[in-house]
């Protein structure tokens, strides 16, 4: 089974889970990517004296792979993805961040070739999101590998 294929709705519901993921899907909460120990490394000087220029290129494959994967396009979407979902849910009624009022929550996905459309997409950019994730913090340990290696020489 494909790590992108969403599975249908569950037979047994948890209501609170439930309500958690109606809360939390509308939610837009931007990625930030912060810098400032390279830009740090960068404005000493240690940066160009570093000899290595595996781990130079390494580094760099870093920082523009984050870049380039997480943010800008993906959060746009992210948020237009996120918009709409408020947007189709209020056409109900429907206030996302409080379904513990509603009977059946998911009677308002269900028969909704629309709202399923969103979640499936919100699905996949959060799996998409997961992956590079843990992507980045992979990358990131071989970075430290490597700055313990190039220490270790002298």
């Amino acid at each position: 089974e494909s790590v992108w294929q969403i599975a249908s709705l569950p037979e047994n519901k948890n209501r609170q889970f439930i309500n958690s993921a109606f809360s939390h899907t509308g939610r837009h909460t931007p990625l930030v990517f912060n810098r400032k120990a390279f830009q740090e490394f960068e404005s000493t000087g240690m940066y160009s004296k570093l000899d290595n220029k595996d781990l130079k290129r390494t580094i760099n494959d870093y920082y523009y792979s984050i870049e380039t994967n997480l943010l800008g396009y993906q959060d746009e979407k992210l948020l237009f993805l996120e918009t709409n979902w408020e947007k189709s849910l209020f056409e109900d009624g429907v206030i996302y961040v409080d379904v513990s009022t509603l009977e059946d929550p998911l009677s308002h996905i269900e028969n909704n070739k629309y709202r399923i459309s969103i979640l499936r997409n919100l699905a996949r950019m959060a799996m998409w999101r997961a992956l590079v994730a843990q992507s980045a913090i992979d990358g990131l340990e071989e970075i430290i590998l490597e700055i313990d290696q190039e220490i270790l020489k002298y």
